[in-house]
């Protein structure tokens, strides 16, 4: 009985096993704002307990003998964090109605010993309601006041971009309380803003936007990098008037395809055409379904500029259908197929995911 119930289990974990080790993963060299932190276990016999590279991995393991893992030497972008165990701070419970201090703790479920917080002389004891851990200085600081957000649409009424930047960075000061800036909090202040009356989450992705400021690639934008959003609305707004001029111009093929296969049923045509009869064609052609007609290249067919050269076809746009034609990748920017591993002219997306098959 009991080995009966044992074989799926071993069958379980071996496919678990099978899968993870052929499940596609990619460590990025640089600090992406949206990347996960892998996480590892330490060599039992190493001396840390823990080494921290933000945004990258978090290699741990217990201490032991009552031991805390609190003896860090705080790392930069480049440099981890290491930390080393060692005794807990030593400190007496003072009981209910006693006076605390630094060497007179309240007891659990007491409160707190509410003082200043340089008097909390270590990284455990240092409350995170009022105070905060300075990891360059080592010491317990008063916590800074939270500032409010600073919206895009709390912006003047008609301005351009450029200018709904330089009121944005205005707004920002003082400079110490607002940055370094996180990915969350630049999309927090990003939403509802529109450019031409579109959502720019519907236009490019906030990650896109914060990775172009975000020059030194550490996974935050400084006060520096910050002042270059006026540059990079501008340029998001001349690629919204780029995709404004090529639907227009979709539409009116789509117009001008309909119209002209209305005209040929009003003269009866008796030609029919189909994928077949395209195929057959020298050079090979593709059957466009908006006018009923061959294309020797599916970009004259409306949206659907997407070759399906097994069905000689023109289909919409997607990362299979482009992979599928000559391995080339898909841009959501133009919804259109570009060159194999060549994202250099889509939009907000330069960077190619060979495993997605798109920019």
């Amino acid at each position: 009985m009991a080995s009966s119930v044992l074989r799926p289990l071993v069958a379980f974990a071996t496919a678990s096993f099978t899968a993870a080790q052929t499940q596609y993963f990619e460590v990025l060299s640089y600090r992406g704002p949206s990347q996960c932190t892998r996480c590892q276990c330490l060599n039992v016999n190493a001396e840390m307990c823990r080494e921290h590279r933000v945004g990258f991995s978090l290699r741990e393991k217990g201490c032991q003998n009552g031991k805390i893992c609190t003896n860090c030497v705080y790392g930069n972008g480049s440099a981890p964090t290491i930390c080393e165990c060692e005794n807990p701070p030593y400190s007496v419970i003072a009981k209910y109605n006693e006076a605390c201090s630094m060497g007179m703790e309240c007891g659990e479920g007491e409160g707190i010993c509410f003082r200043p917080c340089e008097t909390f002389l270590h990284v455990t004891t240092c409350p995170t309601s009022y105070c905060h851990w300075d990891q360059f200085a080592l010491q317990c600081t008063e916590k800074p006041a939270e500032m409010p957000t600073v919206y895009w649409t709390d912006t003047s009424t008609g301005a351009t971009p450029a200018q709904v930047g330089s009121e944005v960075i205005q707004n920002t000061e003082p400079a110490a309380a607002y940055f370094p800036m996180s990915l969350a909090e630049f999309r927090k202040s990003a939403i509802g803003f529109r450019i031409q009356g579109r959502i720019v989450e519907n236009v490019t992705e906030p990650e896109a936007l914060f990775l172009q400021l975000d020059k030194n690639v550490d996974g935050a934008i400084s006060a520096t990098e910050f002042q270059r959003l006026p540059e990079v609305l501008t340029k998001l707004d001349q690629a919204v008037t780029q995709t404004r001029i090529l639907e227009e111009k979709r539409a009116q093929a789509a117009a001008a395809a309909a119209l002209l296969a209305g005209r040929r049923l009003q003269n009866g045509a008796k030609e029919q055409v189909t994928p077949e009869v395209c195929n057959a064609r020298s050079p090979r052609q593709y059957y466009c379904s908006f006018d009923q007609d061959c294309k020797i290249d599916c970009q004259a067919c409306g949206w659907k500029s997407a070759t399906d050269r097994a069905f000689s076809i023109c289909v919409r746009p997607s990362p299979e259908v482009c992979y599928a034609d000559g391995g080339r990748v898909y841009c959501a920017s133009d919804e259109r197929c570009h060159p194999p591993g060549d994202c250099s002219n889509c939009v907000d997306r330069t960077v190619v995911d060979h495993a997605q098959h798109s920019c």
